[in-house]
């Protein structure tokens, strides 16, 4: 009994952390108490290094409703109650992804300006005008057809003459590309070229996939 109290009496001495040590539910590891992180609206506990990992990778794979990664578990992660052991770029990101999931549709217009491409807010009836001018660009669009302003033409001709030369460039793209020799990606189809054809037969496009040339030349 008192050898049982003196080992008693020695862990109560030791810090919090190291008196009631946790296995974490993703990597099964024994950590320390304040590596801990519990989910709010369950039970299950996780260390908080591996749940970060965990909410980036969901993050960048464009999920926002994310739940506990316990399985079958159906309690939703929250940036708030998380917040605690993410980082601010996380948060931020996180929450405004979460806000723009709640705009319907309708409200919202993204800026045509490649160089923009900010997220604004628009009335589904279109009641204040066609219209619209970037507040971050101040680039000019169209409300209702959601493209760079078109003045003095209205939304059906615009979209049929930019049908009609976009038509216009894919012919002549194509026809560069048959002079040419370049080979279509049939993953992202875009056009990539062989500079010499008897020393390999896998071909890299830009986006890093490879294709076989002997396939695409067939």
């Amino acid at each position: 009994m008192e050898c049982v109290k003196r080992r008693l009496a020695k862990k109560l001495l030791l810090p919090l952390e190291q008196q009631f040590p946790f296995t974490c539910e993703i990597c099964t590891e024994r950590k320390p108490y304040n590596k801990s992180f519990s989910v709010k609206g369950c039970r299950h506990s996780y260390c908080s290094d591996c749940l970060v990992k965990y909410i980036d990778i969901k993050l960048q794979s464009k999920v926002i409703h994310i739940l506990c990664p316990g399985l079958g578990c159906t309690s939703q992660l929250d940036p708030d109650n998380c917040r605690p052991i993410i980082a601010d770029k996380m948060f931020d990101h996180w929450w405004a992804a979460l806000y723009e999931s709640w705009i319907p549709q309708a409200c919202k217009l993204y800026c045509p300006n490649k160089t923009c491409s900010a997220l604004l807010f628009i009335d589904a009836d279109g009641s204040r005008g066609p219209m619209l001018a970037c507040p971050y660009c101040q680039q000019r669009l169209c409300v209702h057809c959601k493209v760079m302003w078109h003045e003095g033409i209205g939304c059906e001709e615009f979209y049929w003459r930019n049908k009609e030369e976009d038509e216009k460039e894919d012919a002549l793209l194509h026809q560069l590309a048959s002079e040419n020799g370049w080979q279509q990606c049939p993953n992202c189809h875009i056009y990539i070229s062989h500079y010499d054809s008897a020393s390999c037969d896998v071909m890299l496009c830009r986006y890093g996939l490879l294709t076989p040339h002997i396939i695409l030349a067939m």
